[in-house]
């Protein structure tokens, strides 16, 4: 019988979920791509490091002559329910959220201290969980309840022992393939051009890591001159931003989009997020041009294949994308004509972002957890995907 790991990620120390997908890219000379997905399901896996004292040491100590060969079931504690009103002997209970990962079939860990059992829904409507088995014990206000995943820990834990007192451990789980219960991918939150739309903003004061890379060719007899090729015409791009999940709806909306878009397969819009195109003088609503100072904008952009699109952040907060007509200088300034017109007057001090086509460039997603384990407890997250901008990849926008 599968028994329950007894480690658990602990207060203030991170939980990393990682999930991975597996795509096989055919790359011309001159950049352009074919990609195809060879999995359908991401792979999960589990990082945490725990401080292990007293009776749990000595368990866990004589786990692990045979721990690592066998399987386990581990709490994905990033998706998390309590029992306010506890659980009586039986099999239901209430939750405090009708979690989407709650569904028929689906196995949960119960926990209340060491207490940990594992239990199988057989029934969920509303907040009402009924369970295949029932409670020989009464569970207390509070248990807390998370789905079980099955899974085997990585061949070498290591870490740092104090005889007799403490280990602090680093632990890593692979979960099992398809053992895992998960909810339907959500839709994207918007779409445009035939295309999902990235809106989740990165935090504004952790800067990002950008990384211009040009493709070069070097013939060089070692003597004499040299020669160097640019088969392909632009730098590639690649961009990698913390994202913050502050909302718990955030961490289901980032794994469905990586989910739909299957890792480093598919292609999506996001704007990057910075004043991009300044302009120089406001643009009434029902207008669809804009004027920015100077010709650059003009030549860097006219021929661009991804930067075909713009996202506008009014004053009030709300967004418009627009796709770009045309381009033209006049008098010293470049013109940009748009295909819709504005919703409301672009203002100089608006925010006015190219929206390229980006797709993730790799086909990893890692999440980043922290808990707080007071009264009441708490979680938050960061995702931190590193993205690759389409253009320098030979992928052209419609």
């Amino acid at each position: 019988m599968t028994s329950v790991f007894p480690v658990w990620a602990q207060s203030l120390r991170a939980l990393i979920v990682r999930r991975e997908f597996r795509t096989d890219t055919i790359t011309s000379r001159s950049g352009r791509e074919q990609r195809r997905a060879l999995r359908v399901t991401a792979r999960k896996y589990l990082e945490f490091q725990a401080l292990v004292t007293g009776d749990l040491w000595r368990l866990l100590n004589t786990s692990m002559v045979f721990g690592q060969r066998t399987d386990w079931y581990f709490p994905d504690q990033s998706r998390v329910v309590s029992a306010p009103s506890g659980m009586p002997v039986g099999n239901s209970v209430t939750v405090s959220s009708a979690a989407a990962w709650l569904i028929d079939g689906a196995k949960v860990i119960l926990r209340d201290g060491s207490r940990l059992e594992v239990y199988t829904i057989f029934d969920v409507v509303g907040v009402t969980v009924t369970f295949v088995e029932s409670a020989s014990d009464d569970w207390p206000v509070d248990t807390l309840i998370c789905p079980a995943l099955l899974g085997w820990l990585g061949g070498e834990i290591a870490g740092q022992a104090l005889r007799g007192v403490m280990i602090d451990l680093q632990f890593s789980v692979e979960v099992d393939p398809t053992t895992e219960t998960t909810e339907p991918a959500l839709a994207a939150d918007a779409t445009f051009n035939g295309r999902d739309v990235w809106t989740l903003e990165p935090f504004a004061f952790r800067p990002a890591a950008i990384t211009y890379a040009q493709y070069r060719e070097v013939v060089d007899a070692l003597m004499g001159p040299v020669s160097r090729f640019h088969p392909i015409a632009r730098a590639t791009r690649l961009w990698r931003a913390e994202f913050p999940m502050t909302d718990p709806d955030d961490e289901d909306r980032v794994r469905s989009f990586f989910e739909n878009m299957q890792g480093a397969r598919g292609e999506f819009y996001m704007p990057t997020f910075e004043y991009d195109l300044e302009p120089k003088v406001a643009s009434a609503a029902g207008s669809s041009t804009l004027r920015v100072s100077g010709t650059l904008t003009e030549e860097t952009y006219s021929g661009s294949t991804t930067h075909r699109a713009v996202a506008v952040k009014y004053a009030d907060g709300t967004i418009q994308y627009n796709s770009v007509a045309s381009m033209t200088t006049n008098a010293g300034d470049t013109v940009i004509t748009f295909v819709d017109i504005w919703d409301q007057q672009v203002e100089v001090t608006d925010r006015v972002s190219w929206m390229p086509a980006w797709r993730f460039a790799t086909d990893i997603l890692e999440t980043q957890w922290l808990f707080d384990f007071g009264a009441p407890p708490t979680r938050w997250a960061t995702a931190t995907p590193t993205l690759a901008l389409l253009e320098d990849l030979g992928v052209e926008s419609p």
